[in-house]
């Protein structure tokens, strides 16, 4: 209608992009990383400890590792998250809603609350998204065990066995009670994340062509 703010549809579009791109970022460190830890593993063999390198294996052979992971999925995760709560609050701006503030969402948490309010406008297309959901809330359970607890793996039982069921038994593990990214988990992440940002995309296009729904 004449004179009726658009949805933009313009984030989802962009958070795709982003992610494409830390899909090759990902390639990129792991073969980095594979490089690193094969001339560590060389040097080592050749030389005495403290001859040449003074650092422990399980520092640079594996913490390192570990820390680029959890760089990077820390990125995949605040990406997605950002675009799926602005994307909610554009469209709540835009149509009569009793749900006006974002805190009075439904959901402990931001995924949750984005989750709910998008099925809430569009169940039909946002239900076939819900496997997707599940995953980046895992997902929020492990970057949250890095961010606040220093990777301590206490009471991530059951994610790290839902992700072996989803992501492969390679993709995720502990050591000592500290988690343990592997090589392809950080990938898994993002093709679940383009999937679920490419049903935003399309919804949302749907909205830039017919206007928002409002509930």
């Amino acid at each position: 209608m004449a004179g009726e703010k658009e949805f933009d549809i313009s984030l989802p579009l962009q958070t795709i992009e982003t992610l494409n791109s830390l899909s090759s970022y990902s390639d990129f460190v792991e073969t980095k990383l594979r490089k690193e830890v094969q001339l560590y593993n060389d040097l080592t063999a050749k030389y005495k400890a403290g001859d040449f390198f003074s650092c422990p294996k399980e520092i640079y052979g594996k913490d390192f590792v570990n820390l680029s992971r959890m760089t990077l999925l820390n990125s995949i995760y605040a990406f997605t998250e950002y675009m799926l709560v602005e994307t909610c609050l554009n469209h709540a701006s835009l149509v009569e809603t009793k749900i006006e503030k974002f805190k009075d969402w439904k959901g402990n948490n931001d995924i949750c609350k984005a989750q709910y309010y998008l099925t809430s406008v569009d169940s039909t297309h946002f239900k076939q998204f819900k496997a997707e959901f599940a995953l980046l809330n895992e997902c929020r359970l492990v970057r949250n065990k890095f961010a606040h607890k220093g990777g301590k793996a206490s009471n991530l039982k059951n994610t790290i066995k839902y992700f072996h069921k989803k992501l492969g038994i390679d993709s995720i593990k502990t050591e000592s009670d500290f988690i343990i990214i592997g090589e392809k988990f950080c990938d898994g992440v993002i093709e679940n994340n383009i999937k679920l940002t490419k049903g935003i995309a399309e919804w949302a296009y749907t909205l830039e062509v017919n206007g928002p729904r409002r509930k």
